[in-house]
């Protein structure tokens, strides 16, 4: 968390080091089924629900051949996170280096407003165990 605060880690890397942690992968993974550990990492990370069975299933193949880490890779650096999360904050994240603590918080107001509401989900969600 220090880490994010000093601009060390970006915050696709913090989510990621996040969703790997032996925390989640014990409360998220091992102690739920497979299916439901999917529908959880995609709410967590995507801020939705698994649109159908055929998304989770390929979800299920991609964790049996390459593992859990393959798949939160897979949802972090998908185009859909991108395109939600990522892209929208790269230009904003830059033009903050010039300014202000005012200006950060205004950049966390807007990260918030630009559909960043998972965070405040993924963390309740992660710390409600």
């Amino acid at each position: 968390e220090r880490r994010l605060r000093n601009g060390d880690l970006t915050i696709r890397n913090f989510i990621r080091q996040l969703a790997k942690s032996e925390f989640y992968k014990y409360h998220f993974f091992e102690r739920v089924s497979q299916e439901r550990s999917i529908e959880l990492n995609i709410k967590h990370i995507l801020g939705r629900a698994a649109i159908d069975q055929t998304e989770i299933q390929k979800n299920i193949e991609l964790i049996y051949r390459n593992g859990f880490d393959a798949h939160i890779d897979s949802l972090i650096d998908s185009e859909e996170y991108d395109i939600n999360f990522y892209l929208s904050q790269v230009f904003i994240y830059e033009f903050l280096h010039l300014f202000n603590f005012f200006n950060i918080f205004i950049f966390f107001i807007h990260l918030f407003i630009n559909k960043l509401i998972f965070y405040k989900i993924f963390l309740y969600n992660f710390m409600k165990f």
